[in-house]
C-alpha cells in the first residue's frame, strides 16, 4: 500500500480535486436563481412591498409574486397588463 501511494501520489491528488471540484460544480449548477426586486416602490399607488416580494414580467404583463410564511406558498397578482 505504501508502495502505490508512493508512486501514484500524483493521480490520487488530481483524482480528489476533480472529484471535489465537479461536486462544487454540480452544486452551483442546480441551485435556484431568483431575482428580487430592485426597488419597492416601483409598483404604482401600493405600500412598500415587504422583503419576500418579486416583480415578475412575462409578455406584457407585470406580476408581483409573494412568499406568504403563513401558507407557504406563493400568491401572483396582475400588477399592469401593458407596459406600452
Amino acid at each position: 500500500m505504501k508502495q502505490f501511494i508512493a508512486t501514484n501520489w500524483y493521480k490520487l491528488l488530481t483524482a480528489t480535486a476533480m472529484l471535489i471540484f465537479s461536486c462544487a460544480f454540480f452544486v452551483f449548477a442546480v441551485r435556484s436563481n431568483t431575482a428580487k426586486a430592485g426597488t419597492p416602490n416601483a409598483l404604482p399607488d401600493s405600500a412598500p412591498s415587504p422583503a419576500n416580494t418579486w416583480i415578475v414580467v412575462k409578455g406584457d404583463t407585470v406580476y408581483e409574486v409573494t412568499w406568504d410564511e403563513i401558507y407557504r406558498s406563493y400568491k401572483c397578482e396582475a400588477v399592469c397588463n401593458s407596459l406600452r
